[in-house]
């Protein structure tokens, strides 16, 4: 498996015991996954416009990273079942929210969003004149909105969360009421392995294990 370790609660890097481990939720249903099949479970953290090379060229099986199964994505690599549903906010200085609460506000917004996601699409559709910084690693990101050199960054509710804990001064709100779908990603015509990837995500759900795992990184 593929992964991008820097969006809590999904993944993310933890040291226990001085032992550096991957952690999250993607990584908990990945675990499931894996005994469900039978197999021993391999985790490689990468920038996330590496993921897809990595599935389609065969250097991985999966990704699990919060990613959206688009019309684009799909052309490269196929998608389980939908195991999420996501919605996106705007990241900004506590001190600017209101500055940035109305559309004029947001259409004079400098952005920062990471490479190769659905946040970047949408923000150089939306927002094409608007100036943006389009990063590897969140943590560049959160660095440049604290430092003043963008005003606000694009993300999924329950990671911005995660990182406006660790960062006081930033706050968030909502710009849509959209919903983003997070599905895994493997290599295209692997049939046997989506079928299997499928089942296991149906058991995970009647077992009452995905309610479990739920409940243990999203309302903490």
């Amino acid at each position: 498996m593929v992964t991008s370790a820097d969006w809590p609660p999904y993944e993310w890097h933890l040291i226990e015991n001085g032992e550096d481990k991957i952690v999250g939720f993607d990584i908990a249903i990945a675990e499931y996954i894996a005994a469900e099949l039978g197999v021993e479970l391999n985790i490689t953290d990468m920038d996330f416009d590496g993921l897809i090379p990595a599935v389609s060229t065969g250097k991985a099986d999966i990704i699990m990273a919060g990613m959206n199964p688009t019309p684009e994505r799909s052309e490269s690599v196929d998608f389980s079942d939908i195991y999420i549903l996501e919605t996106d906010v705007v990241m900004v200085r506590a001190e600017d929210a209101e500055k940035y609460s109305t559309l004029e506000g947001i259409e004079n917004m400098k952005w920062a969003t990471q490479k190769a996601t659905v946040q970047e699409d949408f923000i150089k559709e939306t927002y094409p004149e608007s100036y943006l910084q389009s990063v590897g690693q969140w943590g560049t990101a959160i660095l440049s909105l604290k430092t003043g050199k963008v005003d606000g960054i694009l993300m999924v509710d329950a990671v911005a969360e995660q990182y406006v804990k660790q960062n006081p001064g930033l706050s968030t709100f909502a710009i849509s009421d959209g919903k983003e779908e997070y599905a895994i990603a493997l290599h295209k015509d692997n049939v046997s392995l989506l079928k299997d990837i499928d089942k296991a995500l149906e058991n995970l759900k009647q077992d009452g294990s995905y309610d479990k795992l739920y409940q243990q990184y999203f309302t903490k």
